[in-house]
């Protein structure tokens, strides 16, 4: 409630100004966009996702930091990208879930002059085509389901790399946990044939129309 007091007569009244919903915080500081939340971030700091909510623009993220969706969705209206990390930053990603028309994820700035590193460490997340698409940078699952609608029938883009920067070392996948929607991350088409993104010492297991990443005592392999 807001009363507004006129300078020449003194006359007061009374307005009622609804309250702004809340979608992030930083400890107690809360904002009303995600986007707004990254903008006022620093290195280290965790934002906190505390509702549900729907995106029209990339959130850039240039900062390391920690994402955690507690547990609410970020839906995207199709927008490319829901998330895009440049910048050198360093971010991980846990609890809830994204939903999109496009991809979900973009590594690295789109003209490939920065690096975007990723960790995601559990949730949900569901793309068009491809989920993580990394142009420079680093992505590393530890967990979390991953789903893309396929292209042209496809499922081999779930997660994927810019060719010629997978070749030359400059975009990177390592996957240790997670489970994948018709996408086995042990061996897939994403960069060619039989591409392998499981680490030594990881297997991926077909479980019914997925493919679920654990540690076995033998490196890169896959079973029916």
């Amino acid at each position: 409630v807001i009363t507004y007091t006129c300078g020449v007569c003194g006359h007061s009244y009374t307005e009622t100004v609804p309250a702004l919903a809340v979608v992030a915080t930083i400890g107690e500081t809360k904002y009303e966009t995600v986007a707004a939340a990254v903008a006022a971030a620093q290195d280290g700091d965790v934002i906190t996702v505390v509702a549900d909510v729907t995106v029209t623009a990339p959130i850039v993220i240039e900062k390391s930091i920690t994402l955690d969706l507690g547990g609410k969705t970020i839906t995207g209206e199709n927008v490319y990208p829901v998330i895009r990390v440049q910048g050198e930053a360093s971010v991980t990603v846990q609890n809830g879930g994204i939903v999109n028309g496009d991809y979900v994820f973009v590594l690295g700035a789109s003209d490939g002059s920065t690096a975007g590193n990723l960790v995601i460490e559990s949730g949900s997340y569901k793309g068009e085509t491809t989920v993580v698409s990394v142009t420079k940078g680093t992505l590393t699952v530890n967990g979390g389901t991953f789903e893309a609608v396929p292209y042209n029938g496809s499922y081999a883009y779930t997660l994927n790399c810019v060719d010629a920067n997978y070749r030359n070392g400059t975009a990177v996948i390592v996957v240790n946990g997670g489970s994948f929607y018709k996408f086995n991350p042990a061996d897939n088409a994403a960069e060619g044939a039989a591409t392998r993104f499981t680490t030594e010492g990881y297997k991926a297991t077909a479980d019914g129309d997925s493919f679920v990443v654990t540690v076995c005592d033998h490196s890169n392999t896959t079973t029916d």
